[in-house]
């Protein structure tokens, strides 16, 4: 079922570049290594495939976890920033309404995939 959810996964068994084995160890690789990793995938054991994944996803979730800490400077700024304006007036307005339609779009969006995740 999570291989029918992973394009590239589906493909490659379709054209008979990946066998089911191999397909279901890749099912947990980051998207952004997954096509590497099935053209390599016959080359490896399912051993050093799992290996490959793992190794994959820890550098995913290291990457993320820098863009969550740089996401965090950015949002303490950005609230220091705001906290400084004394007086709206029409300039500031039209920025401050941009910064908010910005916020209610990043909100938005991480409303959506905690829905996708239940």
């Amino acid at each position: 079922m999570r291989i029918e959810r992973r394009p590239a996964l589906k493909a490659a068994l379709m054209q008979e570049r990946l066998d089911i084995g191999r397909a279901m160890k890749l099912v947990a690789a980051p998207d952004v290594v997954l096509e590497t990793l099935i053209e390599r995938a016959a080359a490896l054991s399912q051993r050093e495939l799992s290996a490959a994944v793992v190794a994959a996803r820890a550098e995913a979730g290291a990457v993320a976890d820098r863009q969550v800490l740089a996401d965090e400077r950015h949002a303490e700024a950005a609230l220091r920033a705001v906290l400084l304006i004394e007086s709206v007036h029409p300039p500031v307005r039209e920025r401050l309404e941009c910064v908010h339609r910005r916020i209610e779009h990043l909100l938005c969006e991480r409303h959506a995939e905690l829905d996708a995740r239940s």
